[in-house]
This record gives structure tokens, sequence and C-alpha cells, in this order.
């Protein structure tokens, strides 16, 4: 805290000294504050978007604030020519001297951005500038705009994907542009299809479809056209058990949503976004939406039970809520009196597809915002990652029939049942 004042104060008197009044861009309204929510970042389809002027001048490409076409960097130290030699035992200068990574004048300029300073002279001026506050944030300010943008981005990329999906005529067109949007739509939507749908292979991959299919509940299917032929026709279609499973969810959900209301708990069931820095710099591509957590519930005489399934770019699989210390079903729900809730989890590398099978170390915790429940902070213990923090935002009041309660304890059993065959073979070697 006091290395932030003292960045602040140094940039005002900096401002001050040169007879410039200090500027910078405006004041961004938080997200809370703004009215219309963000939807989830898709595919990005158009260019960055721009505020200030040219000399402060800041873009925003749907994975943080940019300046320069450079990204704020937390951890800079390795980029600063050592002060002084490294040292051997004896006191000699070491023949092997630290490397520091070379950046451009650019990068420079974006990271005293970044932190309040000024962007003037000559890099050694700048890396004077910057030394004493490597390890400050990014300025509140320059936060509150990046939130900003962040909405602004996402609601103009979602209107992108709009504009362009009303141009779109054949199902080979929307299968290629949004699969998973076509299927819910032709499987979920007000007109639903009784009959399975063919699209050519062409720029499709039936790995993708099939992958987005299953998630859905449906039948994929990829074969040759007329028995012969170079190319190959994906078909996908929706089972009777599959139909029925998902009219007997779609009920669950209204007479679960009637309760909630009625008792004044929060309806979390849906679509999260979630943000675990941890796991989306070390292993993800940096962006906002690598990980996600979609809760169900398991609606029962005695009362309910809440699952999630969960993709956290490392791992994916699935969460098993309860009350601290209480593995029961329960009559109690989310609300501002019971805003935590622990879990265990159960799931499986990305990479290798490697089943993590240390149960009793895989758990966590999520307590959600005490206003509406639409936010949550959260723990995730286990695997690779140990212990990471993570946040999350509601972006949808319901969730897809793929994340059927069904499809959840499945999973959970099957990973249990491939737990105890290891234990089994374990044994015997």
């Amino acid at each position: 805290m006091v290395l932030h004042l003292n960045v602040a104060a140094k940039r005002k008197a900096d401002d001050t000294a040169g007879g410039h009044p200090a500027s910078g861009p405006k004041k961004a309204k938080a997200a809370s504050q703004l009215q219309q929510p963000a939807p989830p970042l898709r595919r990005v389809i158009i260019p960055p978007i721009e505020h200030g002027t040219s000399q402060r001048k800041f873009t925003y490409h749907g994975a943080g604030l940019l300046k320069h076409a450079v990204p704020f960097s937390r951890s800079i130290s390795s980029s600063f020519p050592p002060l002084t030699p490294v040292l051997t035992k004896v006191g000699k200068v070491a023949k092997r001297q630290p490397v520091p990574t070379k950046q451009s004048s650019n990068w420079w300029k974006a990271q005293c951005a970044f932190r309040g300073l000024l962007q003037t002279g000559k890099i050694s001026d700048m890396q004077e500038r910057l030394r004493p506050a490597q390890d400050a944030d990014m300025t509140d300010e320059l936060r509150a705009l990046e939130t900003q943008l962040d909405v602004d981005f996402r609601l103009k990329n979602a209107e992108a994907h709009e504009t362009a999906w009303g141009g779109l005529d054949s199902d080979q067109q929307k299968a290629e542009h949004d699969s998973e949007r076509f299927l819910q739509e032709r499987y979920f939507g007000e007109a639903t299809a009784s009959v399975a749908v063919v699209v050519s292979h062409g720029r499709i991959s039936h790995r993708a479809m099939k992958e987005t299919a299953e998630k859905l509940g449906l039948v994929c299917e990829c074969y040759e056209p007329g028995g012969d032929g170079p190319g190959k026709d994906i078909a996908v279609g929706s089972t009777r058990a599959s139909r029925q499973r998902r009219g007997h969810q779609a009920k669950a959900c209204t007479a679960y949503r009637g309760r909630v209301d009625a008792r004044g708990a929060w309806d979390v069931f849906g679509i999260w976004i979630i943000d675990c820095p941890c796991a989306q710099q070390e292993w993800g591509d940096g962006g906002r939406d690598g990980c996600q957590l979609t809760i169900a519930f398991e609606p029962v005489k005695t009362g309910f039970r809440m699952w999630a399934s969960f993709d956290f770019v490392v791992f994916k699989g699935v969460f098993r809520f309860g009350k601290p210390g209480d593995s029961a079903v329960s009559k109690v729900r989310p609300s501002s009196g019971n805003s935590r809730w622990d879990f265990r989890w159960r799931g499986s590398e990305t990479g290798e597809g490697q089943l993590r099978i240390a149960f009793e170390h895989q758990r966590g915790r999520v307590v959600f915002d005490k206003s509406d429940g639409t936010k949550l902070t959260g723990v995730f213990e286990g695997g690779l990652v140990g212990r990471t923090d993570f946040t999350g935002r509601k972006v949808s009041t319901s969730a897809d029939s793929g994340n059927a309660v069904d499809d959840l304890k499945a999973e959970w059993a099957a990973c249990s049942e491939e737990a105890h065959e290891h234990a089994n073979v374990d044994r015997w070697h």
C-alpha cells in the first residue's frame, strides 16, 4: 500500500514539475454499475476497441488492457539489468552473469503507463522509474477502465456474432460458424428437430462436433455419403432416452425455480464464467473465459443436492456440493444466510486425460456473493495446482441438458470405478 501511494505521489509530482496537469483515462464505471451484463466472450471476430487520445490511448481485444499492443506484466524483474554483478563463493565476479530478458521501448513504456509512471526518456530512464515500483499492480483507474472495456468488447463481439448469424442461410454455414448454437437452436429451440441433421465434413471437425453433440446429450456419427467418396458427412440426432431426460430435467428446473422464488433463496443454477488466474496464466492462453462452471441440482423427496461440471484449463470434471461438514442431501439452498458451500471434486487432467485419484485432497469451496448470488469466490485444492483461488460470475439462467445431473452422477461414479481399478492393479504390482 505504501508503495502504491508513493507511485501515485511521484506521478503527480512529475506531472506538476513538467508544467502539465495530471491527466489520464476518464474514470470508468465498475462492472456492477453497468446496466447491461456482459455476455461470455466467444470467438473474437471484431478488431480491438480503443479508448483515449493518441497520447494516452489504450486498446482492448478480449484478454486484458493493452498499451502499444503490450499487456500489463505483473512480473518484470527478469527484464532489468542487474545493479551489481553476481559473485562466486570466494567473492570474485562470476563468469556467468544473468542475462535480462530483452524488451522493446514500447514494452517499457506500457509497463510505466500501467503503473501510473511517466513514459518519457530512454529505456534506462524508464527502468529507473520502474525498478522501485516493479511489484506494483495496475492503477485502480486503469483496472476500472479495463473492466469497462471488457464489457464493451464482449457486447460488441456478441453483436457481431448475431449479425453474422443472421446472414447464414444453410445448416452447413451455421454448423461451421457455431456448431453448439446450431445444435442448441435445432434441438432445444422453439421448433425442435425430430430427425437427424446432416452436414458435410468440410471445415467442420468431426471430433469437435461429436464433443459438442455429446455435451448436449445428442448422438453424432460420421459416415461415407452413398457408401463411397472422398468426403464424409456428419449426422447428429436425438435419441428417445435423451429427449425424455431433457423433458424430466426441464420439469425439475421449473419446479426448483418455483421453490426458490417462494423461499427467497438464490437461483444459482446455470453457467458461470470463472476467472482462475493461476490455471489460466500457467497452462492457458491468458484469456479470461478459459474456465467455466455449470451448476445443476438433483431434486429428491428429502431436499436437493447441487452438482457442477467444471473446466479449469488444466483439469475438468465434477463438483459434488454439500454444506460444511455435511455430505447428506439437504433442504438448505444457497442464500444470503447460506452462502458458503463446500465441494469434493473428481476429474482428470485435460492434457493427457490422466485421472486424479487422491480424492481425500480433492476438495474446495465456493462462497456466493451475499447481495444477489450472481457472483462467487472459491478455492480449488488438489492436483498440479495445489491450492488456487478463483472468482466467477453467472452468465446464464439455465444449463443445457448435457449437464443434467444423471450425466454428472455417472461421471462421478466412473471416476470412482476407475480409481478402484487403479488400486487393484497397484495391489498386485
